[in-house]
């Protein structure tokens, strides 16, 4: 039954989560966290592996620019992540109004949307949509980006500017997107087909509702 358990193995459990909340879940990490004990070399590595990820990508991209657009991109989800929870009208718009600023214009939104696919293909990052005054029939698309590395979030939220009791509850709710996303991805496996699918949009839609 939830809920009896000795209060100190929430405790133990809590400072996990929140280890967790700091460092992602990456195995190199995760190593080097147990090696040192501290959170600046971790940073270090998911830098580095960052940075593994875009040299890998750019053989994948006609334009290198492209590729250039990632970290962007990253500061971007950030951003939006921090704002208001009903969310805005064109995210992709949003994050390519943030780029522009910073960029000056040397990406076009045809990038941004390359690069975002890529993205979402190479499960760096995934969405949500989000359905209207609860109505599943009445459903915006792509309406909320998230990390499906936590310590990456945490990565870029922070270096956005987010105080940490922001930074904790924009990860919490990225914990529980993916986490959902997991569950769902192992129950299609056994409704497959259009019922299946659908039962995935219905779940991953709640995540994200208009409140």
């Amino acid at each position: 039954m939830f809920g009896g358990s000795d209060p100190a193995q929430y405790k133990e459990l809590k400072e996990i989560f929140d280890l967790y909340q700091r460092i992602g879940g990456y195995p190199s990490v995760i190593n080097i966290y147990l090696e040192h004990k501290g959170f600046e070399l971790c940073d270090v590595e998911l830098r580095r592996l960052l940075e593994i990820f875009t040299n890998e990508s750019k053989q994948y991209f006609d334009d290198v620019m492209e590729t250039n657009t990632f970290e962007k991109l990253f500061h971007g989800i950030a951003v939006t992540l921090k704002k208001e929870k009903e969310g805005i009208r064109d995210l992709v718009e949003d994050l390519s109004k943030i780029v522009y600023k910073e960029e000056s214009g040397r990406f076009t939104k045809k990038m941004i949307n390359h690069a975002i696919g890529w993205l979402r293909a190479t499960h760096i990052i995934a969405y949500a949509s989000k359905s209207i005054d609860c109505d599943y029939l009445n459903i915006k698309e792509n309406a909320r980006f998230y990390f499906l590395d936590i310590g990456i979030a945490h990565y870029f939220i922070a270096r956005a500017g987010a105080d940490e009791a922001t930074i904790k509850g924009i990860l919490a709710e990225n914990f529980v997107y993916f986490s959902l996303l997991r569950h769902i991805s192992k129950d299609i496996a056994g409704n497959r087909g259009l019922r299946g699918m659908k039962k995935q949009r219905v779940i991953l839609m709640g995540v994200w509702q208009e409140r």
